[in-house]
């Protein structure tokens, strides 16, 4: 069931002002009646029908150092994310920075292996290119 917006449980919290029963309120806007005694007992008690924000730890970056780090990540796509922690000074661990770069939507990249050419090797091209350019 899709959660009520804001409209909806002042809407309910109207309804039950103007005399309606809690049954009849459910019933009007399509809920269950838990959900509209949940929404008046809230009213009640807090005066509003708001969220409570959120509990928990809270982060220990800024949107600025988060923004910092993933910036430096999208212009240097090949570096590792310890140089990325040491180039931006970011104040959070390794877990929290693979967390913030995830949050972003970025993502990793392997540069492709290259084989090394030697001196040799390059003269061996260029031979095998002229001659057949030639042809």
């Amino acid at each position: 069931m899709p959660q009520l917006n804001q409209f909806e449980k002042v809407q309910i919290i109207i309804y039950l002002h103007e005399g309606l029963s809690i049954r009849n309120v459910a019933h009007i806007m399509h809920v269950n009646k838990s959900t509209v005694q949940r929404i008046k007992n809230k009213w009640e008690t807090d005066g509003t029908v708001d969220k409570r924000k959120p509990t928990g730890r809270p982060k220990i970056t800024t949107v600025a150092e988060d923004n910092a780090l993933v910036q430096y990540l999208e212009q240097n796509p090949f570096h590792v994310m310890g140089a990325a922690i040491q180039r931006t000074d970011f104040p959070g661990s390794g877990p929290t920075a693979c967390r913030r770069i995830k949050e972003s939507h970025l993502k990793n990249y392997v540069a492709t292996k290259k084989m090394i050419l030697g001196n040799e090797r390059k003269q061996a091209r260029i031979i095998f290119a002229l001659n057949n350019i030639l042809q």
